[in-house]
Parts: structure tokens; C-alpha cells; sequence
């Protein structure tokens, strides 16, 4: 009996022994098999939220809508008064920015149509085209085999290899301006070239775009607010025919004087092309005489006032869909939010050591970050420690990764900390 009594001692004691040794041993895996509220919500909400604040970034951009009559390739002037450093169109279209306005090229379609302008905090380099042939006192466009001299103001001009303006002068309230003593103003781009006259009273600007023997003139008083009469003159060579509607219109007489008035749109042209004086609001007279043509046109000048010179190859008809082709408006600036590629790999490049310490990540947890593609290959990969034989928790989530043009893609981030 005391045998017996002596194994089953022994038996309770060695189980006690186990279940000591076992509990040990769970109480040893425990940091390992059970999730720590502290690593896995705590600190992985540490490191989303410094890596929101230091990869987030904003680009704002605004709306151009351009109602068409007509279609195809055309330049547009568009007023712009923002004060945004960097910009770009939102297409990379090659722009010139000039007296609060955007030079540029695009395609039209008839009815409405949307571009956007951007601006961010990167730079926005313009893509490489070949130049326009520009320089202070001239403007070439081989291409329409036109030709253009300036002082500041117009004073002659070629289309054709023939001499067609010469004599161009300009009065405010009937006052010539002398062009002499006014400033001159020039400033060239790739796409396009601005020519200004700053006189005391007037300011008169033109501007040539690329691939286009068009003018686009806009004159402003120097005197806000008040009213003015503004009168522009110049003597016109080489030319057959005139257009005004179908009323007025028919070969140019120039055995006597005969003179002609119209508004808003008039044509000369010969076998092989033509000039358009076209402005919204104008008054324009004609007289023939000494085989050549003495223009004029008369405007209100009460703000910005604008009239255009068409150079055209045919007659008139290739430009009547110029009197009124489009309007143009300007919408409200939107401001866009999201993950930028430059701060993400800025961060990528950061040391580990100070950006924990950035972060106010405890030293002795870790934690890595990884941007991923639709294939789940990384873009960005911050590791710069492999976790060993420890339980690592793992957040993913979607974030939009916004460039500086204003696109909008959608990646996954996904965080590890042990």
C-alpha cells in the first residue's frame, strides 16, 4: 500500500511539473501568437497618418470652355488673371503666357468644348517644338508665305511675296499718337510673339501664333474708366477685290475715289489671297485711290478692346466663320487632393533612423511601407528591416496618387509593423 501510494505521488507531481513547464511555455509564445493591440492599431496608425501628411499634396486647376462654330486647329487667346506661379495645360499643350493672358493651339470641335489649366507646386517644362521665326522687328510664317515688321506697332507687311500694308497709324480722340517717343515692348516663345507700343495715353499690343498669318491686336487706355475714341489707319497694296456682305462687295475701283463703310467685318483679296479686319463692336471706311486703299477703323475704347487681321489664302470666304467663331468662359478653380510620386520617393530616400525619430515611432518596434501598382508590384518599397521569428501586422488600403496635370490614379499602400 505505501507502494502504491508512493507512484501516485509521483504521478500527481510530474503532471503539476508539466502543467507548470506548459503554462511557461504559453506564457513565453504569448508576445508572438497574440496580437498587441499597441503594434497593430497604435503604431501602424502612426505611420498612416505621417505618411498622409508627408506625401499629400494639392493641384489646383480651372476650366476653359470654348462654345465653337467652327472645327479644326486654332489659336486661342484666353483671358487669364490668376497669379499661379507654375502652370500648365492640363494636356501638356505648349502655351505662351503674356499681359494676363494664355496663347494656344487646339483642337476644336463644333459646340461645346473643355480644357484645363493647372498649377501646382512642380515645374511644368513645355514640350519641344520648332520655333517661330520671331525676332523685335519681325515675324515670319513661311508656311503661309507671310511676313511681318514691327516697331512696337505694325508698319508693314508682306503676304504672297507682295507688299500689302504700310502707313499704319493710330489716334486717340483724334490725337495722333507718335510712335516715336512711345516704349516698345517685344517678347517671343517657340509658339508665339507679343509686339507692344506703350504710349501716354493708349496701349496697343499684337500677338502672332505659330503656323498662323493672323494679328490679334488688343488696345486699353491708359485712362480707366473713361471713355475714348480710337482710330486706326493704314493704306492697303495689291489688292482686286473687297467683301463686305453680299450687299457690298465686287472689284476695287481706283480710277476715281470711292469709298465704303462697314462694321464689324470687311475682305480684300486678289488671285491669291486676301486680308480680314474683323473686331466685335467696330466701325471701318474705305476709300480707293492711287491704286491702293486707305483704311480705317473707328472703336469705343472703354476697357480692353480687341480687333484681328486675318491673312488668308482664296477670297472672302475662307474667313467669314471668323467673325464670330466661339466664345470663350472661364470656370471656378477646383482644388485637388492626393498622394504625390515626388514626396513618396523623397521618402523612399529618407534614413530610417530619422524618420522613425521623425515619426515618433518607438525604437524598438519597426515598420515598412510599400506603394502598389494594379499588379500588385511595388512602386515604392520602404524596407529597411526584415522582420525575424515575430508576428507582423499588415494594413492595406487604397489611396489616389495625383500628378501635377491633375490625373488621378488609384494604388494600394500597404503598411507592416511588428
Amino acid at each position: 500500500m505505501q507502494k502504491k501510494g508512493a507512484v501516485e505521488v509521483d504521478w500527481i507531481f510530474s503532471i503539476a511539473i508539466f502543467l507548470i513547464y506548459l503554462t511557461l511555455f504559453f506564457l513565453y509564445l504569448a508576445p508572438f501568437t497574440t496580437e498587441q493591440p499597441e503594434a497593430s492599431d497604435t503604431l501602424l496608425a502612426n505611420v498612416e497618418s505621417n505618411l498622409r501628411e508627408n506625401a499629400t499634396w494639392h493641384v489646383q486647376r480651372i476650366p476653359i470652355f470654348t462654345n465653337s462654330n467652327i472645327s479644326g486647329i486654332e489659336p486661342l487667346v484666353v483671358p487669364f488673371l490668376l497669379n499661379w506661379k507654375n502652370l500648365s495645360l492640363a494636356d501638356n499643350t505648349s502655351f505662351f503666357r503674356q499681359e494676363n493672358k494664355l496663347l494656344f493651339k487646339s483642337k476644336l470641335n463644333e459646340g461645346p468644348n473643355m480644357k484645363w489649366i493647372v498649377s501646382s507646386d512642380e515645374i511644368y517644362p513645355q514640350p519641344s517644338m520648332t520655333a517661330l521665326d520671331a525676332t523685335k522687328s519681325e515675324v515670319t510664317i513661311d508656311s503661309k508665305r507671310f511676313k511681318a515688321e514691327f516697331d512696337g506697332l505694325l508698319k508693314s507687311a508682306l503676304h504672297f511675296e507682295k507688299h500689302r500694308i504700310s502707313g499704319l497709324n493710330i489716334s486717340i480722340d483724334s490725337g495722333i499718337i507718335n510712335t516715336e517717343s512711345a516704349v516698345k515692348e517685344n517678347n517671343f516663345s517657340d509658339l508665339a510673339a507679343k509686339y507692344k507700343l506703350i504710349s501716354d495715353t493708349v496701349n496697343h499690343t499684337t500677338f502672332v501664333v505659330k503656323d498662323f498669318s493672323r494679328l490679334f491686336n488688343y488696345v486699353e487706355s491708359r485712362q480707366k474708366f473713361e471713355p475714348h475714341n480710337f482710330t486706326i489707319k493704314m493704306i492697303l497694296h495689291n489688292y482686286t477685290d473687297y467683301f463686305i456682305d453680299n450687299s457690298l462687295s465686287g472689284p476695287l475701283n481706283f480710277t476715281k475715289e470711292v469709298c465704303k463703310i462697314a462694321s464689324d467685318y470687311i475682305d480684300f483679296y486678289d488671285s491669291l489671297g486676301g486680308i480680314s479686319f474683323i473686331s466685335d463692336g467696330a466701325s471701318m471706311s474705305f476709300c480707293t485711290g492711287n491704286n491702293s486703299v486707305s483704311l480705317s477703323m473707328y472703336m469705343n475704347l472703354n476697357n480692353e478692346t480687341n480687333y484681328n487681321i486675318l491673312f488668308h489664302s482664296g477670297d472672302y470666304n475662307s474667313t467669314l466663320k471668323y467673325i464670330k467663331p466661339y466664345t470663350i468662359n472661364t470656370g471656378m478653380i477646383e482644388n485637388l487632393s492626393g498622394i504625390s510620386m515626388v514626396l513618396m520617393e523623397e521618402l523612399n530616400q529618407s534614413d530610417y533612423t530619422n524618420l522613425k525619430k521623425a515619426w515618433n515611432f518607438p525604437s524598438s518596434r519597426e515598420f515598412t511601407f510599400e506603394l502598389l501598382n494594379d499588379s500588385n508590384e511595388p512602386l515604392i518599397n520602404y524596407t529597411y528591416r526584415v522582420p525575424g521569428l515575430v508576428n507582423v501586422f499588415v494594413k492595406e488600403f487604397e489611396e489616389i496618387v495625383l500628378d501635377k496635370y491633375g490625373n488621378k490614379v488609384k494604388r494600394k499602400l500597404r503598411l507592416k509593423g511588428w
